[in-house]
C-alpha cells in the first residue's frame, strides 16, 4: 500500500529543475611537496578578497597568505611523502562559499587542482509555487504535506536542488508524535525530483500529527519548526507577517568551538553587548544590529548557514554565505530572502571595533516569533526558549546568559554580573577566562579594578569576600579533601530552638551565621572544619561501596562553644562566657545556581498541586510546601530557595546572601544602616535570574536512554519531578509560558537520619530537604576544575560534590546516602547490577524526558473527574467527597475536612490548569 501511496504522489509531482544563478567563484592551484613541507597555491577567479584552507594534517583553519595578483599560498611542515594530506577551501569574494574536499598522495613535485562546482550548480527563485512543483530556492528551502491512499497516510517534504554554495540534501529523518503520543523517529524514503515520503502506521482520519524533519544538507544536519495537523483537515495557516523579535547578545572573543568562545571578554560590561530586532517577513528577515556608542563598531559581517557539520575541535564553523552589512554609528542592516516557513535560519555576527568580536550562531525558525535551538529534539535542552544552543567549554556551563532576553535585561545581567564577581576585599574584578586559546596558550589573567568597589562595605565579619568565590563560575562551592582545608565555600548556619513552624531562632552570642573571616583589625569568630569518616556497604549483587560522612569541628570560638549539645574549642581568649542552652547548626556547600529565574517563574499553584503532606495517596511520598516569611510584605510566602526552601524569591536570597555571607546590610536583612542599595540588589537579581541552563550531552545515548527507563521504575521522578511550566503572567516577560524540566518539585521531603541536620527551617524539619534541580547536574565537576590540555577542552574536571553538605563524591553516593520517603528509591538502585547503575547515573547526569508526558506530571487538581477541562461536574464532585470525608474533599492534604479545603478549591479551580 505504501509502495502505491508513493506511486501516486510521485504522479502528482512535477519534475523540476533549479534555474541557473551565476556568481560562485572557480579556482586553480596546485600542491607542491618539497619532501618535507607542502606550498598549497590557489588562484580564485573572480579575484578573491580572502581565502581559508583547512588542512589534514595538521588540521584546524588558516588565512591564506594574500601573494597579490589573486594569488594565495600556505605552507605546512614536517609532512612525508607517501600520506594522504587533504584540504578544503572557503573563498571570500566577499561573499563566502565553501568547496569539497580535495585529497592526494603526497609525492615530490606538484599536482594541480581546480574547484569542483556541486550538481545542479545554479541557483533559484522565491517559494511561490505548491507541493511538488518545484522552484524552491535552494536545499534547505522545503513544502511538506500529509497525504493519504486508501485510508494510508503519509508526511511528505519537498527540498529544492543544491544551489551553489549550499549542497544538496543526501537524507532526512522525520519525527513525530501521533495525539500528543511518545515522539518517534523514522528515516524517510527519496522517492525522486527531490521529494521524499514516510508511511505512518496506524492512524485514522481526526487523529492528530505533529512533525519535525531533520535534513542532512551536505555535512549540516538542519533541523525545521514542528507542525501540526489534524489528518483529513488543511494545513492550518501560518501566522500572519511580519513578526517582529528584539534580544540582547552579547560580544565574543572566538567562535563557537573554540577556546575564548565561552567566557566574557574584558571590558564586558561596557557596550560589548548589543541589541538585535529580527523581522520575519515570511520569506525573507530583515535584520537590524545596533551596539553602543562606548565601543565603536566599525562594520559588521553577517554570515548564515552553516555547513561545517561535526568539525573537530578549534576547526572553525564554515557559514555558506558571508557579506558585510550596511549602515554605520552603531547601526546595521542587512536582508536574507528566499526564505519559508518553519525554515531553520543559522546566523553569525562579526563585530570590527578596535579588535574584531565574534557571536554565537543564533538560530530562527522562520514563523517562531523567538530564538530557538539549534536542534529540535525535544529531549535536547532543559529550559525552553531560554535554553542555550552550545557550550565549547563545560568549565563555563554554568555562567551563561539565558537566550531571549530583552536588551535591556543583559544589560541589567552585565551589571549584576560586574557585582557578582567583585572582591570587596581588595576590589579586583574576578573575571577568570579560559585557560588556553586555538594557538595553544595558555591565556594570561590579570585582575582589574571593579568599577562598582567600594571600600569599608565588607564585614567586619563574613564568611567569603565576594558571590563568585563561594559560587565559582556560578556553580557549587568546594568540597574540602581534609579537616586541614578550609570551609570558604562553606555556610555554618547557627539558632537556637524556637516556636514551631517559624524562622529560625538566631543564636544570642553568633547570630544567624559563623564569620569565619574579618576585615583588618576585626576578629573571626571562630574556624570550622570536615573530618570525613567512611561508611562502607554492599550492593545486592556483592559489590561494596564507600561513602564518606562529615564530622565537623569548631575551634577558636570567639564567643565559646555554641550550646552544650554542640562540641567546640573556645578561642584561647573568649569574648563572652559560652551560650549554655542547646544550640542548632547546619554546615552546607554554596549550591549551583543556574535555571533560578525559571523555577521562581514556576506559579504557586503548580507547585502546591504536586503537594501531599499526609500521604493521602499512600505512595510514601509526602512532598510539602515551606510557608515562610516574604520580609518584604511580611506576609507569608511559599518558599522556593535554599536547600529548605526558605526563601520566597531571589532578591530576598540575594539579600541574604549579602547580610549573611559578606556582613553586608540590605534594606530587609542586617544591621541598619543599609550598604547595599536597591540598584545592587535589582542587578544581581538580574543576574540570577538570567544565568540559564546548559545543554544536555546525553539525549541520544542508548545508555543513557536505558537509564531514564531505570529512574522512572525506581520512583525518583516522584519527587525529581520532571516537568513544570511557567506561569503565563510570571513577572519576567521572557520566562513566561515555558515548558522547562528542572527534576524537582520544589517541596519538603523527609530524607531520613543520614542526611538530617536538626535545625528546622520555618516548616521544614531537621530531616526535610527540598528536592534539588537535577538539570545540568553532570557539568559539575567540570565548572570545579580547569582544562590543562590545550588540545581537551574538557579535561581535567575538578573533584564533584553533591547533597547539601558535599559529602557525596559522585552521583550514585548521593543515591544511596537518601533515606526516609526515598529510601525504596535507594533500595532499588541497591538491587539493580552494575551495568543498570552505570546506565542509571549516565542518565542523570543529564535528565531529559518528552514534554508532551507535561499532562501526565503535572496534575491538574481540581479536575476530579478527570474529563480534561473545568466544570461543574468537577465542583458537584468536590462537594459530594467533602461532604462525606472522601479523600478528594481533603483538598489541601491536612488529613481534615474544614474551610481551607473548600478554599484551596475554588483558588485551584479558579486558577484553572496548564
Amino acid at each position: 500500500m505504501f509502495r502505491a501511496l508513493l506511486i501516486l504522489a510521485l504522479a502528482i509531482i512535477t519534475a523540476t529543475t533549479a534555474s541557473a544563478q551565476t556568481g560562485a567563484p572557480t579556482y586553480t592551484g596546485e600542491v607542491c611537496f618539497d619532501g618535507s613541507g607542502v606550498t598549497v597555491s590557489v588562484t580564485a577567479a573572480p579575484t578573491a578578497t580572502a581565502i581559508l584552507i583547512y588542512p589534514t594534517p595538521p588540521g584546524g583553519g588558516y588565512y591564506m597568505n594574500n601573494d597579490g595578483d589573486g594569488n594565495y599560498s600556505a605552507t605546512f611542515s614536517n609532512l612525508n611523502a607517501g600520506t594522504d594530506f587533504s584540504f578544503r577551501l572557503v573563498v571570500q569574494v566577499p561573499a563566502q562559499y565553501e568547496y569539497p574536499t580535495h585529497t592526494l598522495t603526497l609525492e615530490e613535485g606538484c599536482t594541480p587542482f581546480e574547484s569542483v562546482n556541486d550538481d545542479g550548480g545554479g541557483g533559484g527563485g522565491n517559494d511561490d509555487g505548491g507541493f511538488g512543483e518545484g522552484g524552491l530556492p535552494h536545499a534547505r528551502a522545503f513544502r511538506h504535506d500529509v497525504a493519504e491512499d486508501n485510508g494510508q497516510w503519509s508526511i511528505l517534504i519537498e527540498t529544492g536542488a543544491p544551489v551553489s554554495p549550499l549542497p544538496g540534501v543526501s537524507g532526512i529523518e522525520l519525527r513525530y508524535r501521533i495525539n500528543n503520543g511518545p515522539m518517534q523517529s523514522e528515516s524517510m524514503s527519496d522517492l525522486g525530483n527531490f521529494v521524499w515520503g514516510r508511511e505512518i502506521p496506524g492512524v485514522t482520519e481526526g487523529d492528530t500529527v505533529s512533525y519535525s524533519f531533520v535534513k542532512a544538507v551536505g555535512f549540516e544536519p538542519v533541523d525545521t519548526a514542528w507542525f501540526e495537523r489534524t489528518l483529513g483537515q488543511a494545513a492550518p495557516t501560518p501566522p500572519e507577517e511580519p513578526i517582529e523579535t528584539l534580544v540582547g547578545l552579547r560580544f565574543r572573543d572566538r567562535h563557537e568551538n573554540e577556546w575564548r568562545f565561552d567566557h566574557y571578554p574584558a571590558g564586558y560590561d561596557v557596550g560589548r553587548s548589543f541589541s538585535l530586532k529580527i523581522i520575519d517577513h515570511g520569506n525573507r528577515l530583515d535584520f537590524e544590529l545596533t551596539t553602543s556608542p562606548e565601543v565603536p563598531v566599525n562594520a559588521v559581517d553577517i554570515k548564515w548557514y552553516n555547513q561545517a557539520g561535526d568539525v573537530g575541535f578549534c576547526d572553525r564553523n564554515i557559514s555558506a554565505l558571508s557579506k558585510r552589512m550596511e549602515g554605520g554609528d552603531n547601526v546595521f542592516t542587512s536582508t536574507i530572502d528566499n526564505l519559508v516557513h518553519g525554515q531553520r535560519v543559522d546566523v553569525e555576527f562579526t563585530l570590527l571595533a578596535s579588535q574584531t568580536y565574534y557571536t554565537e550562531f543564533i538560530y530562527y525558525y522562520m514563523g517562531d516569533g523567538r530564538l530557538q535551538r539549534e536542534s529540535q529534539h525535544p529531549y535536547a535542552y532543559a529550559a525552553g526558549d531560554a535554553s542555550i544552543p552550545v557550550v565549547t567549554v563545560n568549565q563555563f556551563a554554568f555562567n551563561q546568559h539565558a537566550l531571549n532576553l530583552q536588551p535591556d535585561d543583559l544589560l541589567a545581567f552585565m551589571d549584576g554580573k560586574v557585582i557578582f564577581e567583585t572582591r570587596w576585599d581588595d576590589g579586583l574584578l574576578f573575571n577568570p577566562p579560559t585557560a588556553f586559546d586555538c594557538n595553544g596558550g595558555p591565556v594570561n589573567f590579570n585582575m582589574g579594578p571593579s568599577p562598582v568597589y567600594e571600600p569599608d562595605l565588607l564585614g567586619p565579619g563574613y564568611t567569603n569576600n565576594s558571590c563568585i568565590e563561594c559560587h565559582m563560575l556560578d556553580g557549587r562551592g568546594l568540597a574540602p579533601e581534609s579537616a586541614a582545608d578550609s570551609l570558604e565555600d562553606y555556610a555554618v548556619r547557627i539558632s537556637i530552638p524556637g516556636p514551631p513552624g517559624q524562622a529560625p531562632q538566631p543564636h544570642p552570642l553568633y547570630g544567624d551565621q559563623l564569620d569565619t573571616r574579618a576585615t583588618p583589625g576585626a576578629t573571626p569568630e571562630g574556624k570550622a572544619a570536615i573530618v570525613w569518616e567512611i561508611v562502607n556497604g554492599t550492593f545486592d549483587d556483592g559489590m561494596t561501596y564507600e561513602l564518606r560522612k562529615p564530622r565537623y569541628e569548631f575551634t577558636d570560638l570567639l564567643y565559646g562553644q555554641f550550646g552544650t549539645n554542640i562540641p567546640g574549642q573556645p578561642a584561647p581568649t573568649p569574648a563572652s562566657d559560652p551560650y549554655e542552652g542547646e544550640a542548632e547548626v547546619s554546615v552546607r556547600v554554596a549550591p549551583m545556581l543556574i535555571g533560578l529565574g525559571l523555577l521562581e517563574a514556576v506559579a504557586d499553584e503548580e507547585i502546591l498541586a504536586w503537594a501531599d503532606e499526609n500521604d493521602a495517596d499512600a505512595n510514601g511520598i509526602s512532598g510539602k510546601p515551606n510557608t515562610v516569611t516574604h520580609l518584604a510584605t511580611g506576609t507569608t510566602a511559599l518558599g522556593r530557595f535554599g536547600w529548605k526552601a526558605s526563601q520566597p524569591d531571589l532578591r530576598q536570597q540575594a539579600e541574604s546572601a549579602f547580610a549573611h555571607d559578606m556582613g553586608m546590610s540590605t534594606d530587609l536583612i542586617g544591621d541598619q544602616p543599609t550598604e547595599i542599595d536597591e540598584y545592587t540588589i535589582d542587578s544581581i537579581v538580574s543576574y540570577l535570574r538570567g544565568l540559564a541552563v546548559p545543554p544536555r550531552e546525553n539525549h541520544l545515548d542508548p545508555e543513557a536512554q536505558q537509564g531514564k527507563i531505570l529512574f522512572e521504575a525506581a520512583g525518583c521522578m516522584e519527587c525529581h519531578r520532571p516537568i513544570m511550566r511557567t506561569a503565563s503572567d510570571a513577572e519576567f516577560a521572557p520566562y513566561r509560558d515555558q515548558i522547562i524540566q528542572p527534576f524537582t518539585d520544589l517541596l519538603l521531603h523527609d530524607m531520613g537520619e543520614g542526611l538530617a541536620d536538626d535545625r528546622p527551617e520555618f516548616g521544614a524539619s531537621g530531616r526535610e530537604w527540598r528536592t534539588p534541580p537535577l538539570w545540568g547536574i553532570g557539568y559539575v565537576g567540570h565548572v570545579l576544575g580547569t582544562p590543562n590540555d590545550p588540545f581537551d577542552p574538557n579535561g581535567n574536571p575538578g573533584p564533584a560534590n553533591y547533597l547539601h553538605d558535599g559529602r557525596a563524591r559522585t552521583l550514585l553516593e548521593a543515591i544511596l546516602w537518601h533515606g526516609g520517603e526515598a529510601a525504596p528509591a535507594r533500595d532499588a538502585v541497591l538491587a539493580m547490577s552494575a551495568s543498570e547503575r552505570d546506565a542509571l547515573i549516565e542518565y542523570v547526569k543529564f535528565p531529559f524526558a518528552d514534554p508532551a508526558s507535561l499532562n501526565d506530571t503535572i496534575a491538574c487538581q481540581p479536575d476530579l473527574t478527570g474529563d480534561g477541562k473545568l466544570d461543574f461536574f468537577d465542583v458537584s464532585a468536590f462537594i459530594t467527597a467533602f461532604q462525606t470525608g472522601q479523600p478528594d474533599g481533603d483538598f489541601n492534604g491536612d488529613g481534615e475536612h474544614n474551610f481551607f479545603d473548600l478554599s484551596a478549591f475554588i483558588a485551584a479551580f479558579t486558577q484553572g490548569c496548564p
